[in-house]
């Protein structure tokens, strides 16, 4: 697929007038016989004063910018035909000699272009050969435009045809945590014109970086976008990130795309705090500065707040009562116990700080998070350097000053004042004090100290001076302003060494002295050039690559009381520090696609779902292997959220239990309900801020109703000492002290006479005097406090994990969470339409986009696509899960809006509030406990028997855990022996040596020698040698359908030597030889032996433990005995029953009976039974008649995961005496490649309206053997029944123990009046029925399968069989109507059907056409279709209710009957036959 590039470089910048400036460009190149003479800047005259070849003039042309596309014009009149060449090669190879562009007779007029190659071009003009003296020739009207410099905003790139191409896009990466962006993998772009004009011609070494040429600049980001099929498929940044030389002159650019936040978050790396500008919110320290922060915003507006938290003053603790006093009160000094300034820290709103990140980064924002009242409430305080004092210790650094010019200036001789010759730096490198003045280039002093001016560039005369000695020198201007005109006042502070320039010249210069901070006079520095030698008037001078540096070398920090933001964020990154931000509200940010430089930054519950619900069910490819990745992949043991640890008092006194490392820490959260065993470290999300504790001032006697916070402890001198870190609270403005109570603000020694009382309230809670704290939250993980801080609180129900974590935790670490992986063919307007908070229907589940990775832009092909289960709700079955994992059809689902609280300190019973209920309760349904990943168990001291705990690791033995886990193995029992890695066992007296076996619980002696084997439940002592091979039982029960089913089963001295190979019998012995690209045992051989005793019943079932019945719960007993083998396999079995009569007489042999045997079995989803043939025999007599028959037991959906058989012994004629029987099985499975399609069941295709299923025992009702109801089982309920006790058919087990209805053939029917299915007669359907006739005897309207009548004895629509009336085929044939008349309604019909075996009928109606099935591919059509509305009753065995004879009843067996309220297509049909066959074993 076509694909396109774009990318966005300079833009346009207009260069008014021509580049011909100065008559400095033009030039002979020092041959003295050629003189210039009349010299402008639109021409020249040059004159050959002797005979000359060499008449070669040169005009230079700078400042060019490569790719730029410049017009040349000029007259040229000579004295004969002049020629003219330009050198675009002006920079590296000057006044070149060779070629020529054009020539013409004097005079000739030139209109020409060049594209600049690099940034100095050489236009040489010259007569053709030998001149005399005195040949002149004359340029005129000399004129190079500039144009503009840059090219207008965005190119498309060419790329490089199959070249690969592809892309990544990640959301949050679940597996490290961390949002990695989206981003392109490297890639080239070949060397063309227009890839060339947009790099610069970057290999070419000699080009350079310039803001006033078309260059490159490596370091900067260029925006870009990727069209597929132009459509927008990305948008981000592009990166150059290398250059390739092929082939010795082919260039290739290599190139790198990232998103914007990926983006953003380089420009933050490595940035400190202390590197931005805080002009605004510096300030001096004074008490009323303090004050005003907090009662009338007087810095910047509120962005600056003072708390009065205790960095080491003492008052958040007992004492604090010594801080405020009531007024004449005469109790304590206020001298000694007044809030020093010194001892306090400002606080910075934390929507302010992201303002200013983002600034500094060119980038902004949307987010109604960020705008939100309650979110502009939230401050951080400024504490990272953890100082002693607010404005000492200040770094010498937080004064230097960096500026420069990337344009050129040109200042003429001997001007002698300011501003004329001051040097212009209107660009800044870093000003972190904000000291530098941009507009006048002037800088201003704010500490006294020693300071260090460097000054550096290149200084270029137009012309060689007359005087070239010390000529120019520079200065620095003390008590510059700007404004005011040039008097006494202005001194020259000092000099720079004076320079010697006579041609361009390169310098560095600098000077330190001492200055001082005056705030009272004029204190701003300037830089001047003096050029004042007079016989050098005619001089002008160009300053390029001018810098200036001001450092600051010792700082005397006792005369500055100036606090300065910058120098209390310490050490802090601000990377590190947005990152916190992003993980403590777990932030989403996501590129806007119309402004890349734009990120929607929302907290994840607010985010996720909001966008579009897409289905890419269809674009999977099946051909490669699907994943649904369990939790366990990708979570840790436990989820813990927590902070900085805290050296505060108050943070050591809530610490941890040192002997339970389990104990959270103050404000730390666990999430109760994730608990992975199978990991070794737990998942863990961290902040750099220290929990905010708050510190209640009240005792009984003061309640000042608010907080402070303690961040100090006492070193061992006794001194209390600040501890650092920085914190998050709420601000809620100014509160008055109660009872006239005030405090005083302490500024150095002087106390001041100013009392306040108005309090700034500062608090972990986002509310402030609450009463209910069911909408309150807290800045910390978790409020671990067990009672209220303060009498007028009630604790929070929120902390930020709960508040903002909830639905991500659910979504990703719950017991229930999938993330499934996939190859997906996405299309490119699939990429342009999606955003991560889109829903992605996939197979009818619900799922978020965790990544697409390797998107090919340059081809089609898939993607692997991860996507995460949505659990933001949890659904709960009231009936379990099917076998197939889903929900079944007419399952009451319960939804659990239970979010986990707290844990009762003293019972440890769970807590949980829901969305509509904030108050916490421990009454949650036992469903959702165990769905949420807790535990659900007996407590007896409660008012109920049973509640929600924590899920508890199991009980391990006394055993030291360091010797349970081992190089990553886990066992819950000393017993087991492990060795190797990663292995987990658990049961007793297992044997494991290799890597990552797994044994579940309750399996005993067992031993695994190999790696990746897992032994399941109830196995015992069995042996696997090998790799990727599994032991599987099954240990539970499930309602499917309404029926119950159990299952349950265990294994016993089974053994498998080799790899993939799968035993699922007890006591197989299997040489396994499968690979990871078919599927789990279906290459392999295995052998087993049963056992079993005949009674005196004809015959006996055999299964995998014997002899079985089969009774009642037929489902269950059949998945517990069957013999399973591996599902998408042939297998063929090698039989040998051997059978002894014991002699009455001391039971010794008597008789004997030999079969052998071969069967053949195919099992793509169920067994059938292919091919059977009795190779030899020898039976004595005393046996009788005596056969073996395998057939399949499994009935589909009744069924967990492989489908199985089971063995029949008959014996007819023999005497009473037991036989013992012993079955020899010896078998092979190989691998099946392919299957026709199927369905899991009849509700799997939409229009399901009834589904009668015999092998559904739950759905009949039964008066001994007589079926009294058959219930409907597709969730509509349209039940069949029969009141009267003589029509009432039977219910049966056939030879093959298929259960069935037995219908007589002379008054046995079941009906139905249900208007949905008499509606069928009035529309579309289709009709499907599994039976086997008793008869071929043909009669005029045949036998009723099912069927619709209007009451008389002619069914007009449905399905029947040996039919010989009004065009029917007579014996052995099936016909299907749908119409309102008799006439011809048996024309639609299959001769030779085989109705006395088990077959398949099925008819459908769409309009006017009928089409009737017989499952082995023979069809017939007619178009006799029509609507009926006078249709009383749905039968099934007979055209009436009424048991009346010759009324078509059925003579038979019915297995199945599905009906459908739409015609199937053949595709469709062909689904639901190989759905019966399969589950009936239908050959």
């Amino acid at each position: 697929m076509a694909y396109q590039l774009f990318a966005r470089g300079k833009e346009k910048t207009a260069t008014t007038g021509s580049l011909i400036t100065n008559t400095n460009q033009f030039s002979n190149n020092g041959v003295s016989n050629i003189v210039l003479s009349s010299l402008s800047t639109t021409g020249y005259t040059a004159t050959l004063t002797s005979n000359s070849a060499n008449s070669k003039t040169y005009i230079t042309i700078n400042n060019l910018s490569v790719g730029q596309e410049y017009d040349l014009d000029f007259v040229a009149t000579g004295s004969s035909a002049l020629f003219y060449y330009i050198n675009t090669q002006g920079l590296s190879n000057p006044f070149s000699s060779s070629g020529y562009t054009d020539y013409g007779a004097s005079p000739f007029t030139v209109s020409t272009t060049f594209v600049a190659t690099e940034s100095t071009a050489q236009i040489v003009i010259f007569f053709n050969g030998n001149k005399a003296g005195g040949s002149t020739y004359t340029i005129s009207n000399l004129s190079v435009p500039g144009g503009e410099v840059g090219f207008n905003g965005v190119t498309e790139l060419d790329v490089i045809k199959g070249s690969p191409f592809t892309l990544d896009f990640n959301f949050k990466d679940i597996k490290d945590l961390k949002s990695k962006g989206s981003h392109s993998y490297n890639f080239r772009l070949a060397s063309s014109p227009s890839n060339d004009q947009f790099f610069g011609s970057y290999f070419k070494v000699g080009s350079y970086y310039s803001d006033d040429n078309f260059s490159f600049n490596p370091f900067g980001m260029a925006e870009c976008w990727v069209l597929k099929d132009t459509l927008e498929v990305f948008k981000g940044n592009l990166q150059l990130t290398n250059i390739y030389l092929k082939d010795k002159s082919k260039y290739e650019y290599e190139c790198i795309l990232y998103s914007s936040e990926v983006s953003f978050l380089d420009l933050i790396k490595g940035v400190k705090f202390s590197d931005l500008n805080y002009s605004a919110w510096n300030h001096e320290a004074t008490a009323s500065n303090v004050y005003n922060s907090y009662n009338s915003n007087s810095i910047d507006g509120g962005n600056i707040v003072y708390s009065l938290w205790d960095y080491g003053i003492g008052h958040a603790s007992n004492e604090y009562i010594n801080y405020f006093q009531q007024p004449g009160s005469g109790i304590l000094s206020w001298t000694s116990n007044s809030f020093n300034i010194n001892n306090l820290r400002p606080q910075v709103k934390l929507k302010a700080l992201i303002d200013l990140v983002f600034a500094s980064t060119g980038y902004s924002y949307d987010s109604n998070f960020f705008d939100s009242s309650e979110f502009q409430k939230i401050y951080m305080d400024l504490n990272y350097n953890k100082s002693k004092s607010l404005s000492t210790s200040i770094s010498n650094s937080t004064f230097n000053t960096s500026v420069q010019n990337t344009s050129n200036q040109t200042i003429g001789n001997n001007v002698m004042y300011l501003p004329a010759r001051g040097v212009n730096f209107p660009n800044e490198i870093s000003d972190v004090s904000s000291q530098w003045n941009a507009t006048n280039s002037s800088w201003t002093c704010l500490s006294n100290g020693f300071y260090t001016i460097k000054i550096s560039g290149t200084i270029t005369p137009n012309a060689t001076p007359t005087v070239t000695q010390e000529n120019v020198a520079f200065q620095l201007w003390d008590n510059w302003n700007g404004v005011v005109s040039p008097n006494l006042d202005f001194d020259i502070e000092e000099w720079f060494t004076p320079l010697s320039v006579s041609s361009a010249t390169d310098f560095s210069q600098s000077v330190t002295f001492y200055r001082s901070a005056n705030p009272s006079v004029l204190t701003h520095l300037r830089v001047a050039l003096w050029a004042g030698v007079t016989a050098n008037n005619n001089i002008t001078y160009t300053l390029s690559n001018m810098k200036l540096e001001i450092v600051a070398e010792n700082i005397d920090n006792d005369t500055s009381n100036l606090v300065f933001i910058n120098n209390l964020f310490g050490s802090l990154s601000i990377e590190q520090w947005w990152k916190s931000i992003l993980t403590k509200f777990n932030l989403v940010t996501v590129p806007n696609k119309q402004d890349p430089k734009q990120l929607k930054i929302e907290p994840y519950n607010n985010y996720a779902d909001t966008g579009n619900t897409y289905d890419w069910s269809d674009k999977i490819d099946y051909k490669k292997d699907v994943q649904i990745i369990p939790p366990t992949k990708y979570c840790g043991k436990q989820v813990k959220f927590k902070d900085a640890p805290s050296n505060d008092y108050m943070y050591q006194s809530y610490k941890s239990n040192p002997f339970n490392e389990e104990e959270p820490t103050f404000g730390e959260y666990i999430e109760a309900g994730v608990r992975n065993q199978f990991a070794d470290k737990d998942t863990e999300f961290t902040s750099i801020f220290s929990p905010t504790i708050n510190y209640p001032l009240n005792n009984s006697v003061f309640d000042l109703g608010v907080y402070s916070c303690a961040i100090w402890n006492v070193n061992e001198e006794g001194n209390k000492i600040n501890t650092g870190g920085i914190r998050l609270s709420f601000f809620h403005g100014i509160k008055p002290l109660p009872n006239s109570f005030a405090y005083k603000l302490q500024v150095g020694t002087s106390i001041g006479g100013t009392t306040y009382t108005n309090y700034p309230f500062f608090s972990a809670y986002s509310q402030k005097d609450f009463t209910d704290g069911s909408d309150v939250w807290t800045i910390n993980w978790k409020e671990t406090l067990q009672s209220p801080p303060q009498t007028w609180d009630t604790l929070p129900s929120f902390g930020t994990a709960r508040k903002f974590w909830s639905d991500y935790v659910l979504d990703n670490f719950n017991v229930n969470s999938r993330m499934l992986s996939a190859n997906i063919r996405l299309t490119p307007k699939d990429i342009a339409d999606f955003s991560f908070a889109d829903i992605i229907q996939l197979m009818g589940q619900n799922y978020r986009i965790n990544s697409i990775k390797g998107y090919p832009v340059s081809s089609n092909g898939n993607s692997k696509v991860e996507l995460l289960l949505v659990n933001k709700s949890v659904f709960v079955p009231t009936n379990p899960i099917n076998s197939n994992g889903g929900i079944t059809t007419g399952d009451n689902l319960i939804e659990c809006d239970w979010i986990y609280h707290s844990q009762q300190d003293t019972t440890n019973i769970l807590l949980f509030t829901t969305s509509t209920n904030s108050t916490p309760t421990q009454n949650i349904p036992q469903d959702c406990c165990t769905a949420l990943g807790y535990t659900w168990k007996e407590y007896e001291f409660g008012l109920n028997p049973y509640y929600c705990f924590e899920t508890e690791f199991p009980d391990l033995p006394d055993t030291p855990i360091s010797e349970l886990r081992r190089d990553g193995n886990y066992t819950n029992d000393n017993t087991n022996k492990l060795q190797g890695q990663s292995n987990i066992v658990r049961g007793v007296r297992n044997n494991t040596v290799g890597i990552q076996n797994e044994v579940l619980d309750s399996s005993f002696d067992n031993r695994i020698e190999g790696s990746f084997n897992k032994v399941y439940r109830n196995v015992d002592s069995s042996i696997v040698y090998g790799n990727y091979n599994q032991i599987v039982t099954h240990q539970y029960q499930s309602k499917i359908y309404d029926e119950g089913v159990q299952f349950f089963n265990e294994i016993k001295g089974g053994r498998i030597s080799g790899d993939y190979g799968k035993l699922q019998i007890t006591g197989d012995n299997i040489l396994a030889n499968g690979n990871s690209l078919i599927v789990l045992g279906t290459q392999q051989k295995g052998d087993f032996i049963l056992q079993a005793r005949h009674p005196a019943q004809v015959q006996i079932l055999i299964g995998q433990y014997g002899v079985f019945t089969i009774d009642d719960n037929c489902n269950s007993v059949a998945n517990r005995n069957g013999i399973r083998f591996a599902s998408k396999s042939n297998i063929t079995l090698n039989l040998e029953l051997i059978g002894i009569i014991q002699s009455s007489v001391n039971e010794t042999y008597n008789k004997k009976a030999i079969i052998r045997q071969t069967v053949l079995i195919s099992n793509y989803t169920n067994p059938q039974i292919i091919y059977s043939n009795v190779d030899s025999e020898e039976i004595d007599s005393a046996f009788g008649t005596t056969t073996l028959e395998c057939y399949s037991m499994s009935k589909p959906p009744y069924i967990d995961g492989d489908g199985f058989v089971a063995f029949r012994v008959y014996t007819a004629g023999r005497r009473s005496n037991n036989i013992n029987w012993t079955l020899s099985v010896k078998y092979e499975t190989t691998p099946l490649t392919e299957a026709s399609s199927s369905i899991q069941n009849p509700t799997s295709l939409t229009g399901n309206v009834l589904w009668l299923d015999a092998s559904n025992q739950t759905s009949i009702l039964l008066t001994g053997t007589a079926v009294t109801e058959w219930r409907d089982v597709s969730g509509n309920t349209n039940t069949f029944s029969q009141s009267s006790t003589s029509f009432k058919p039977t219910y049966k087990l056939d030879d093959w123990q298929r259960p069935h209805l037995d219908f007589d053939g002379t008054s046995s029917n079941l009906n139905s009046t249900s208007t949905q299915l008499l509606g069928l007669g009035n529309s579309n359907n289709t009709f499907i029925v599994a039976y086997k006739s008793d008869t071929t005897t043909s009669e005029s309207q045949g036998q009723t399968l099912m069927g619709i009548s209007d009451g008389s004895t002619i069914q007009r629509v449905g399905l029947r069989v040996n039919a010989s009336g009004n065009g029917g085929a007579g014996s052995d044939s099936l016909a299907f109507s749908s119409q309102n008349f008799s006439g011809n309604s048996n024309s639609c019909n299959i001769s030779s059907a085989g109705v006395t075996d088990l077959s398949i009928g099925i008819g459908t109606r769409s309009g006017s056409n009928i089409k009737v099935y017989d499952g082995n591919g023979n069809t017939d059509t007619s178009t006799l279709g029509q609507n009926d509305t006078s249709l009383n009753y749905f039968t099934v065995g007979a055209a009436t209710i009424t048991g009346v004879a010759d009324t078509n009843e059925f003579n038979g067996r019915i297995y199945e009957c599905i009906a459908y309220d739409r015609a199937l297509s053949d595709a469709e049909v062909s689904q639901v036959i190989q759905y019966l066959k399969n589950k009936w074993s239908i050959i």
